[in-house]
């Protein structure tokens, strides 16, 4: 509603202010950002509103932030202009469209027509940007200048005819004699050190890519790295790697491990069996403790533990090194045979459960476990769906009495 809700500095008194000008008009109807013409402010002074819409999270327009830059009065405006290159005898300013001075040094010449030839002004309005000459006070003005589209505005850089000539001349001179000698010597330094310096950094950036950890150690131990900071990188660089092989190492065995057998858990079964893909043939023996929870309960849980261990150690003993000992939760037990036939997985799953059978455990414990087997010839495809089959199978031993393998071929 063009109303003012806040300013800064809040001296100004402007809060509750309904804005008439233009330039708060057109920022409001735009509803994008907006570089106004000179205008007079409702405090009097002549100045540039520079604005931006501000929308709420719904994405409606609820008003916009403005700020002012002072023409007539000393601000940062005026200081970043007046820094320029071109020395003293050199002038900028800033014409608006309709031929207003937005900017001179010279403050009176400020919102004022700006004195031009009329062939100077066809020019502006013909070209984005260009130069010309033009005499003022009996002197020859040499001029560059630039249109900017999106403020409306034209900046002036002009400057007597016979100072920029002087100028460039010396400049030139010292400039170039300084540019050759520096360009020479510093080309010749900068190669031998970059050279030098880069050499061993290179070697050590190399090193980083190898695929081959091992190999990238021995090679970072090689590199001669004849400065202190390289040095230190290289020594840095060689712990970091090997620290993080052995934190990989322990942290995949922690991963893979279940923490109370020391067999493989789910996570390891399922990246072990990853090796085997492509094979055929291979069973899956799916094991339960009968009765378990008896255990537990009428012996507690640290004497169920020490079951479960032995149990792990007896299964892993009546495996093949290659075979998968998994813990996949709670007092169930699943082994993956690779190259295993449905005859010899059996036999595996038998053998177990006669040695558990026959062992006793802590506290003078006599426990029998069910299995059942699946196999499945064709490559690995879904492992769930083979695990299933030989939880039907073992499903089916508890049904049939317990301490059994049956094969799910048989059901």
């Amino acid at each position: 509603d063009a109303v003012v809700l806040a300013t800064s500095p809040e001296s100004l008194d402007l809060v509750g202010t309904r804005l008439n000008s233009s330039a708060s008009k057109l920022a409001i109807e735009e509803k994008k950002p907006v570089i106004s013409s000179p205008l007079k402010s409702v405090t009097g002074n002549l100045i540039i509103l520079l604005s931006h819409p501000i929308y709420d999270k719904g994405g409606n327009y609820i008003g916009y932030v403005g700020g002012s830059i002072y023409l007539k009065k000393h601000n940062l405006f005026g200081d970043v202009l007046s820094r320029h290159f071109f020395k003293n005898n050199t002038e900028i300013s800033i014409v608006s469209d309709d031929g207003n001075v937005i900017f001179n040094n010279d403050k009176s010449a400020v919102d004022r027509p700006m004195v031009m030839s009329d062939d100077l002004k066809s020019k502006l309005t013909a070209s984005d940007r260009g130069e010309g000459a033009f005499f003022s006070s009996g002197h020859r003005y040499l001029l560059g200048y630039a249109s900017m589209k999106n403020t409306a505005w034209n900046v002036l850089v002009y400057s007597r005819a016979d100072s920029v000539t002087t100028i460039l001349i010396a400049y030139a001179k010292s400039v170039l004699v300084l540019l050759i000698i520096i360009i020479i010597v510093f080309s010749l330094i900068s190669y031998f050190i970059a050279s030098s310096i880069s050499l061993p950094l290179e070697k050590l950036a190399i090193s980083t890519n190898a695929k081959d950890i091992g190999a990238s150690l021995v090679y970072i131990k090689a590199i001669n790295a004849w400065y202190a900071e390289a040095d230190r990188l290289k020594k840095a660089l060689f712990t970091y790697i090997k620290v993080m092989m052995e934190r990989v190492d322990f942290l995949n065995e922690v991963a893979l491990k279940d923490p109370l057998t020391g067999v493989n858990n789910r996570l390891g079964f399922l990246s072990k069996i990853q090796n085997h893909k492509r094979d055929s043939g291979y069973s899956v023996i799916v094991i339960d403790v009968d009765f378990f929870k008896e255990i537990n309960d009428s012996f507690g849980h640290g004497v169920g533990d020490e079951v479960l261990v032995s149990l792990a150690h007896i299964i892993n003993s009546c495996c093949r090194s290659e075979d998968v000992v998994c813990r996949f939760g709670g007092e169930e037990f699943v082994v993956f045979l690779p190259n295993t036939s449905v005859v010899t997985a059996k036999c595996v799953a038998e053998r177990i459960r006669s040695v558990i059978e026959s062992t006793v455990f802590p506290n003078n414990l006599r426990v029998t476990i069910s299995a059942g087997v699946a196999t499945q010839d064709d490559p690995l495809g879904r492992i769930d769906f083979l695990l299933k089959n030989a939880d039907d199978a073992l499903y089916q031993a508890k049904r049939e009495g317990r301490n059994k393998v049956i094969v799910y071929s048989a059901i």
